[in-house]
């Protein structure tokens, strides 16, 4: 549902720019992923998931769109690579010491609107909707190997930070995005997903 919301307000940003003049533009972003507690269900079984934190990089592509003289829509399409290694892991109230790596592709259509406020930075919120392919390697709970499984999600998206025009080419930026996604299915566990990250980005607009 969450990620339904977002597409919603995504495709109505996107009808405003219908008529705008668009700007081609690529780019990359790196940052800190920080994966939450995952929250598993096996039957009978509850138990929780943690992770350390990790790194997320990736790479994007879209058009902006000027609505007005202050006012900018990017539409892009992003796939960013994440990894969290896992800590450890509780069921029914029991720790046990567990390790492994937790990695995920995010394919995703998003949306932002910028606000040219002036001296080159422009702030800027949006979001967006897509597919989580991610999987759970090498997975270790006291010295047993588990095993390696993994699974396509439903993903939905949304962000807020501010970009700096270096050049009239060239813009740099700073944002922090959360990430929730369907529940994977490991092995017959269902794994809730949820990430945040803090990004920093890099846009060469043609």
């Amino acid at each position: 549902m969450k990620a339904l919301l977002i597409g919603l307000s995504v495709l109505s940003l996107v009808g405003f720019a219908s008529a705008a003049q668009a700007q081609f533009y690529l780019g990359a972003q790196g940052g800190i992923s920080i994966q939450d507690d995952s929250d598993a269900e096996d039957g009978n079984l509850e138990g929780e998931l943690g992770y350390s934190e990790g790194f997320a990089v990736g790479a994007l592509g879209g058009y902006r769109f000027g609505l007005n003289d202050s006012v900018s829509l990017d539409v892009e399409a992003e796939v960013t690579y994440r990894d969290n290694d896992v800590d450890d892991l509780t069921i029914n109230g029991v720790d046990f010491d567990a390790d492994g790596e937790l990695t995920s592709f995010a394919f995703m259509a998003n949306g932002w609107l910028n606000w040219h406020v002036g001296s080159g930075f422009k702030p800027y919120i949006g979001g967006g909707v897509g597919l989580l392919h991610v999987e759970l390697e090498d997975l270790n709970v006291n010295s047993i190997g588990l095993g390696d499984d993994d699974d396509t999600v439903v993903a939905g998206q949304l962000g807020a930070g501010v970009g700096y025009a270096v050049t009239e080419n060239v813009e740099l930026s700073l944002d922090y995005r959360f990430l929730i996604a369907d529940d994977a299915d490991f092995s017959g566990t269902e794994t809730e997903l949820q990430n945040h990250s803090v990004l920093v980005g890099f846009k060469y607009l043609f």
